[in-house]
């Protein structure tokens, strides 16, 4: 086998307190869903029995001008857990890692996992453009408008 590139891998993780529950908070981490409360969210449905998230839903999401394929490789509601397989293009892989602990009054513990991987030189110069400031920045204003839409008091059950 010839291998001409070897991928780097970086790993970010970031934890914020959601002022909702797990119960509240799980459902909203879904391609549809997501559209409540993530500004720009669009997400085109590839493959779901239910027509939203669950083990095996695959969908694609449209930034920057720059498709990419997701996949729920892991959905625990019971555990509050779900896992997704991100492909960007043919630069990098990317496997976001989501687990809600409860908090008490009608709060949860978000813990966002991020672990991408270069599959080439422009995956590697995308992940230069994507540091830890730039991941800090973007899970923050993420979990600022989850919070902002928790707060709002619109029903999410």
């Amino acid at each position: 086998m010839n291998q001409t590139h070897r991928g780097q891998r970086h790993r970010y993780t970031f934890e914020h307190e959601a002022k909702g529950s797990a119960q509240a908070v799980f459902p909203l981490l879904c391609p549809v869903r997501e559209r409540d409360w993530v500004p720009g969210w669009e997400a085109d449905i590839v493959y779901s029995e239910s027509g939203v998230a669950e083990a095996g839903c695959v969908f694609r999401v449209h930034k920057h001008g720059q498709p990419t394929t997701w996949m729920v490789t892991r959905y625990e509601p019971d555990t509050y857990r779900i896992q997704f397989a991100v492909f960007h293009g043919d630069s990098h892989l990317e496997q976001l890692d989501v687990h809600l602990t409860p908090a008490g009054n009608d709060r949860c513990r978000v813990h966002w996992g991020r672990t991408f991987t270069t599959l080439n030189p422009q995956g590697e110069a995308a992940m230069k453009a994507y540091d830890e400031a730039t991941f800090r920045k973007h899970m923050s204003d993420l979990a600022g408008h989850l919070d902002g839409y928790l707060r709002s008091g619109v029903d999410i059950d």
